[in-house]
């Protein structure tokens, strides 16, 4: 059996804030093409559903660090039910752009600013940061920074410690407050979570001995 290889969460972070850039590179582009008409609202709602989904993708394999095979179809169909959200909220949004662009074009009022458009569109790649944490814990916690359920939303900058308990199937986990600006159910969540005691179920644990990797990912 290969020796358990130890991650770091840390890093996993850093690549997902690399490709949280490309994302908002991406989601700029669309809204001046947007802006400038060369796309129709429908050719930018379709690209947009491309960059988010891809995005999330991405996160959940960055939180295994690149080990597919730890990925099961629960947790597929999590994050699928997860972009269904997420389409949901782009669906509402392209809506509005419609009906403001065809006031626009009637004068009535003035059409959105590239500037806001690419400010809205870069806010869809926040959630993204909850695909990642949702990965590292395989979906057990009730909930990870960035989901929503906090009073800071998509904007939490907090992070997830994790240790390994006492026991195989056992992780700590510790609700860690970064430098900067919390909200109270931060701060609650940082005093109570001290540590969370997660049990792995059984298969997490089997899988993770058959590939020589720590229980948690990254």
């Amino acid at each position: 059996m290969p020796a358990p290889r130890i991650r770091d969460t840390k890093v996993g972070l850093k690549l997902l804030e690399a490709r949280r850039s490309a994302f908002d590179r991406a989601a700029e582009a669309l809204a001046h093409k947007l802006r400038s008409g060369e796309i129709s609202v429908e050719g930018w709602r379709t690209a947009m559903r491309q960059e988010i989904k891809d995005l999330h993708v991405t996160s959940l394999v960055i939180s295994r660090g690149g080990e597919w095979k730890t990925i099961s179809f629960s947790e597929w169909g999590r994050l699928g039910g997860n972009l269904r959200v997420q389409y949901r909220y782009l669906d509402r949004y392209a809506e509005q752009i419609q009906t403001r662009a065809e006031a626009a074009a009637m004068g009535q009022g003035k059409f959105y600013s590239e500037k806001y458009l690419a400010w809205r569109s870069k806010l869809y790649g926040g959630n993204a940061k909850a695909s990642y944490w949702r990965g590292v814990v395989y979906g057990l916690l009730p909930q990870v920074p960035g989901d929503g359920q906090t009073r800071c939303g998509t904007n939490c900058k907090c992070e997830l410690r994790i240790e390994n308990g006492d026991k195989l199937n056992t992780l700590l986990v510790y609700w860690d407050l970064t430098p900067a600006e919390h909200c109270e159910d931060c701060v609650r969540l940082n005093q109570e979570w001290n540590p969370y005691v997660l049990e792995l179920p059984p298969e997490v644990v089997e899988a993770a001995i058959v590939l020589g990797i720590q229980p948690w990912a990254m």
